[in-house]
């Protein structure tokens, strides 16, 4: 069984983010899983009770603190761009806590799956893999905020690596558990984005991308609301697509009727 971790910064409330796409995009996650697969869990960094009653048990409502977990794990922060990064943390801290599934699938709660895709994504055969990330991309110069992260980590780890926008992912528990042995010994902090990629090309492990399965899409522009969402969305060329970010309703809504 493997645990989807629906990860939010904040609450997914529907009264109360009325413009944001989090709740529906929670709402297509239950609607399409495969719950004999997956149990959904939603993780926020909030202290305000949230209403999700109607569609998700509250045992499955994770809370967490941010600072709490960064000094837990002893986690530095450069800057505040490493919160979002250091996402890991919860997965980590949840996985001890619910340490009955076979692996974990996270999931940051302003990515769109098409309907099509979950079905890729419900029979993938996860026990032939340590771990399945997003995409394969190469070491780029264009996020300081990445790059800061890797000042104490070795240059000989950093030769051959590829960094990725992780907004879904897999990993075993087995995998996950080493992990984290591995940045806490070796004292690694920072994006998961560059740290899981150091941990698996250095340790021989079996890594697969959803891109070998599906089409990833990732919209640049700063302006989720604007008239140029609607220009990227026509590049889509399937149905069997995940895309990220969306962040509103009216943007969740057009993907919908565009499929």
């Amino acid at each position: 069984m493997i645990a989807l971790c629906f990860l939010c910064s904040d609450s997914p409330n529907k009264s109360k983010y009325k413009n944001s796409a989090k709740y529906l995009i929670l709402e297509n996650i239950i609607k399409n899983i495969d719950r004999s697969k997956f149990d959904i869990y939603v993780l926020y960094d909030n202290y305000n009770n949230i209403s999700l009653k109607n569609i998700i048990n509250t045992n499955n409502i994770y809370k967490f603190d941010f600072n709490s977990l960064i000094t837990k794990y002893n986690s530095k922060v450069f800057d505040n761009y490493l919160y979002v990064g250091n996402c890991h943390l919860p997965l980590i801290d949840f996985m001890y806590s619910h340490n009955e599934y076979d692996g974990y699938l996270f999931y940051e709660s302003d990515l769109f799956i098409s309907k099509n895709a979950f079905t890729i994504i419900n029979n993938i055969d996860y026990n032939n893999y340590d771990c399945i990330l997003q995409n394969k991309r190469h070491k780029t110069n264009d996020a300081k905020h990445w790059l800061e992260t890797t000042k104490n980590i070795p240059i000989k780890y950093l030769n051959n690596y590829y960094h990725g926008l992780y907004n879904i992912y897999y990993i075993s528990k087995k995998t996950l558990t080493n992990f984290h042995k591995y940045i806490k010994y070796n004292n690694y902090y920072g994006h998961h984005e560059i740290l899981y990629n150091i941990y698996l090309l250095n340790n021989n492990l079996k890594i697969n991308y959803l891109s070998n399965f599906l089409d990833v899409y990732t919209y640049y522009i700063d302006n989720h609301f604007d008239d140029k969402f609607n220009a990227y969305i026509k590049n889509i060329c399937t149905d069997t697509f995940i895309m990220h970010p969306c962040k509103s309703v009216q943007n969740f809504n057009k993907l919908i009727n565009y499929i």
